[in-house]
This record gives C-alpha cells, sequence and structure tokens, in this order.
C-alpha cells in the first residue's frame, strides 16, 4: 500500500514515482485538500530552459506543460467516480468559533471541529478594521504592497499577546505580500529583543501552508479606492491563511475595500461574512444571546455578579458553607433515583407516552444515562446549519457510511448525527440499520483498541430508547424547530 500525503500540492509527475511502487492488488491513499494551495508549478525560469523547434506552437506546449505541473492528481481524482472518496468532517485543530466559520465559507458546512467545549474570548475571532484610519492606505513596493497601519496594529497586537504570556513561539503572523512581511519583520526587530522577535514567524501565505500556531494575525494589506485586493482574490490562498490558527485569529483590513463588491473583487463575499461574524461572536461572548458565552454557566455568572466579601467573612462563609453542603450533599443512589423521576416525568409528558405504553417492568428510557445522552445531543445540535441538513442526499450519505464501516474505518458521530437528524426531518422512522451501523463501529474499536467517540453512544442509546419517529425528531430535530 502507498499512502501520498498532502497529495493535493503533488502534481502528476511527483505522484508517478510512489503510485508506480504500488503492486497490482495493492492501493493507493491519496490524502490532501484540494480546497487548498495547489502545486507550484514551473517557474518562468524553467521555461525559458525548455528546447523548442520552431515548427511547434510555444505557447500551447507551455500551457499544457503548466496544466500538468500546476494541476495536483488529487484535485484530477477527487471529482471521478471511478475513485472511493472519503471525506474526512471532524478537523481537531481549531477552536470551533474558527472552525464553524471556515466550514461554512469552504466546506459547504460539512466540517465540525471537535474542540466544541472551548470558551469564547474576546480575541478568539478579532476583526481590527482600518477603514475609518486616515493613514490606512496601501503603498506599492516594486511589485509587492505594504500597509504602515496595519504593521503597526500587527506589532501591538503581538506585544499584547506577549504580555498575557502567549509563547513568542507559537505566534505567527501572515501577509499575501512580501513587502507587507519586510515592514511587520522590521517593526517587530525594533519593538522586541533579537531572541523574542526571532521566534515569532512572519511570512507569507505560502509558506504557511502546512503550519499552525496558537495564535494567527492575518494583515490583508490591500486598501485602496480601485477595490484592487490583487492575491486575495484567490479563494484557495484566501482558506490557507484563515485556516492556520489553533486558538485565535485576528484580522487586520481595511473592510470599506474589501467587503467592497465591486468586479475586481470576488471575495467582496466572503469578507463581509468575516465582519459579521466577528460582530455576532462579540454579542454572544458579552452574553447578550444564550449562545456560546464566555461566561460558562450560571453558577460562574452568579459567582461574577455575587458582592466581593473580606478575607475573614468569606472564610467563615465558606467553612459554613462546606459543612452545610456535606451534610446536605445527597447520596449517589438518591441522585441517580431523583435523575431517574425526571426523566420518568419528561418521557410521561411526551406524545410519544400518550400513544403506547411501556409494558410491565423497569422501562431503561427513564435512566439518567438517556436523559443525558438528549441533553447532550440537543446542545450539540444546534450549532447544526439548517442549509448543510437540506443539501444531504440520504441514499448517497447512507451508503457511504456503509461503506467506511465495510471497510473498516469509522466515521464520525457528528455524521451520523446528521444522517439521523435528517432522517426525522423527512418522517424516515427506519433507524434499525443506524442501530447495527453504531454497532459495528463500537466493535470495531473496541477490537483495535481505539477510545469510543461518546457521541455514538448517546446516538445509540437514543435510538435504542426510541418507539416512534416523533420522538426522535424531539430528541433530533426539537431544538432547531
Amino acid at each position: 500500500m502507498v499512502i501520498i500525503d498532502e497529495a493535493s500540492q503533488t502534481n502528476l509527475p511527483s505522484a508517478l514515482v510512489p503510485l508506480l511502487r504500488t503492486k497490482a492488488e495493492g492501493k493507493a491513499i491519496l490524502v490532501g485538500d484540494h480546497k487548498q494551495l495547489p502545486p507550484f508549478g514551473l517557474s518562468e525560469e524553467d521555461l525559458k530552459q525548455l528546447p523548442f523547434s520552431k515548427e511547434v506552437d510555444r505557447e500551447e506546449i507551455i500551457n499544457r506543460i503548466q496544466e500538468i505541473f500546476h494541476v495536483s492528481i488529487f484535485e484530477e481524482l477527487i471529482n471521478s467516480v471511478q475513485f472511493n472518496r472519503i471525506m474526512l468532517s471532524t478537523n481537531y485543530r481549531w477552536h470551533w468559533a474558527i472552525g464553524k466559520l471556515l466550514s461554512e465559507l469552504f466546506y459547504e458546512d460539512r466540517l465540525a471541529a471537535d474542540r466544541q467545549e472551548e470558551i469564547l474570548l474576546p480575541d478568539t475571532f478579532k476583526v481590527i478594521d482600518t477603514s475609518k484610519h486616515p493613514d490606512k492606505t496601501e503603498e506599492r513596493v516594486n511589485s509587492s504592497f505594504k500597509n504602515q497601519k496595519e504593521a503597526a496594529f500587527a506589532v501591538a497586537e503581538i506585544k499584547r499577546l506577549l504580555k498575557e504570556d502567549i509563547p513568542p513561539e507559537e505566534i505567527g503572523v501572515i501577509s499575501f505580500y512580501k513587502a507587507q512581511v519586510e515592514q511587520i519583520q522590521g517593526l517587530l526587530n525594533k519593538a522586541l529583543s533579537p531572541e523574542i522577535s526571532s521566534q515569532i514567524r512572519v511570512a507569507t501565505v505560502d509558506s504557511f501552508q502546512g503550519r499552525e500556531k496558537k495564535v494567527i494575525i492575518l494583515s490583508a494589506t490591500r486598501s485602496n479606492d480601485r477595490v484592487e485586493v490583487g492575491f486575495l482574490n484567490d479563494l484557495r490562498r484566501l482558506n490557507v491563511a484563515l485556516s492556520r490558527a489553533r486558538d485565535r485569529l485576528i484580522i487586520i483590513g481595511d473592510f470599506s475595500t474589501l467587503t467592497n463588491p465591486a468586479k475586481s473583487n470576488q471575495v467582496a463575499d466572503i469578507f463581509s461574512r468575516v465582519f459579521s461574524y466577528a460582530e455576532e461572536l462579540r454579542v454572544d461572548g458579552n452574553g447578550e444571546e444564550d449562545l456560546k458565552s464566555s461566561v460558562s454557566s450560571p453558577l460562574e455568572q452568579e459567582r461574577e455578579n455575587a458582592p466581593k466579601p473580606d478575607s475573614k467573612s468569606a472564610l467563615e462563609s465558606g467553612l459554613s458553607s462546606l459543612v452545610e453542603t456535606r451534610a446536605a450533599a445527597p447520596s449517589l443512589a438518591q441522585q441517580t433515583q431523583a435523575q431517574t423521576e425526571i426523566g420518568r416525568q419528561v418521557f410521561a409528558s411526551s406524545a410519544v407516552a400518550q400513544e403506547t405504553k411501556a409494558p410491565g417492568g423497569i422501562d431503561f428510557r427513564f435512566l439518567p444515562i438517556v436523559t443525558q445522552s438528549m441533553s447532550n445531543l440537543r446542545t450539540s445540535i444546534r450549532t447544526m446549519p439548517q442549509s448543510s441538513l437540506q443539501r444531504i442526499n440520504l441514499t448517497q450519505e447512507w451508503s457511504d457510511i456503509e461503506h467506511l464501516v465495510k471497510a473498516g474505518i469509522t466515521p464520525s458521530g457528528e455524521r451520523i448525527r446528521e444522517y439521523v437528524q435528517v432522517s426525522c426531518l423527512r418522517g424516515n422512522s427506519d433507524m434499525q440499520k443506524v442501530v447495527s451501523c453504531i454497532a459495528d463501529i463500537l466493535r470495531l474499536e473496541e477490537e483495535r483498541s481505539y477510545p469510543t467517540e461518546a457521541m455514538l453512544k448517546d446516538i445509540l442509546v437514543v435510538l435504542e430508547s426510541g418507539r416512534s419517529v416523533q420522538e426522535l425528531k424531539a430528541v433530533f430535530v426539537g431544538a432547531n424547530s
């Protein structure tokens, strides 16, 4: 078996070397992202070295050569029905707030971020708009551009991050232009000691392909009345620039230029969404809406709002509270009984319970694990975009999931949950095949000693506990209704 990583940056001539080593009965696996940067192709200097006879059409041959070297084998094959195609639907790098937007902009809402429990900080996804500054305009440097105002903002952000104890080696600065990279690096060298500034990577987008940092600062650079955005018009290059950050993404730019819908600006919609999304997160982070908030629970909100007593009374109050809490704390059996009773009441009031009564014995739908699973799923479903659900082809999607499981590959719980949610929306009550599929996944993971994804167990518990599509719909769709 041959595995080619970064196959979306591998052209056909480069891929032929490992592919020719594959045996007739063997397998070749290509891993890559065709929505990011393609192969570099041949330079003008390389093309000048090619020998041409006078009889041939030089321009046509050069175009064909560039096509071979500039288009990846991954991109050629990804749309071919003759090959198995699998999309990895979970990203483990991004904070959920960064991943949610990137999935929407570049991956048709089909890519989920694994880090869903991270809190939202003021600069997790931050936009600095220079459009109101009088000295915001770009400057041409030979065939490149620089922007002194954006460079100053970038250095100020770096100094702030260093004060927050972010390691300098975990800070990256990206620009689309070499002149801006040099401008920012020059200011950094003046503002910081050599040992610190040398650890902060400042580079162009192309140099950052395949790399990542805890914090990324992106300088868009372009600011002009002609609405010329240059390299920013390349969607794949823009995708790379926005997707290098793990924890925080700070975007600096003149959004009056970047969002102007002129013909010369093909990314106006993307930057308009970037700007509005940052505003949405700012509102959410301030607790003005009941979404992911920087204050993660009502208990923490109470602590924030509570008056601050002096140290002596705080100590006395704390000790007294601790004694009372321990004395009043229910046993594990009492907690389980209480949770079970809550589950019984919730289910008894449902339409399903009115339609059919459970036979004698213990109905495990009342057990705490079921009510907790329902709560977990309802919470995760809140972030599911309706647009992505409407595009799912149930027959094709299920065929792909079954193919993965039969091949010994575990699809994500997120993907299976999406399938069940769409099935419920369309009134499909045949969930037994999903139960069998998840059982096979759990068996595969047990055999291989892989940790089982918690969401898979949640889905299995809820599906096995339901008697009709109405109850399933209440769990998988109710939060969006």
